[in-house]
């Protein structure tokens, strides 16, 4: 399942008109947005930093790269939160 930044790439739409159309939000639709702030995936995305023992507050003071770096270093942990988002963006967009 693409996300919107990269499918806005093949109809020539300009980067920051590539917002979640999914959800109706003003958040450009990128594998950042997907991955760590995406509304829709709060439940699964806080389950799973529960489960890797991950801080919010310390978190979130980290730079995106840093916290890219952070989930990547758990990712087989975090592969379960990926597969589960994943299987409910599918639901979402084929409903």
């Amino acid at each position: 399942m693409p996300v919107h930044l990269e499918m806005g790439r093949y109809v020539n739409e300009q980067m920051p008109d590539r917002l979640g159309t999914l959800y109706n939000n003003q958040e450009v639709d990128d594998e950042y947005h997907f991955l760590l702030t995406c509304n829709k995936y709060s439940v699964e995305r806080d389950n799973c930093f529960n489960e890797l023992h991950i801080n919010r507050v310390d978190f979130s003071i980290l730079d995106k790269t840093e916290q890219l770096i952070t989930i990547m270093d758990n990712v087989h942990r975090f592969s379960n939160y990926l597969q589960t988002a994943f299987n409910k963006r599918r639901k979402i967009i084929y409903q």
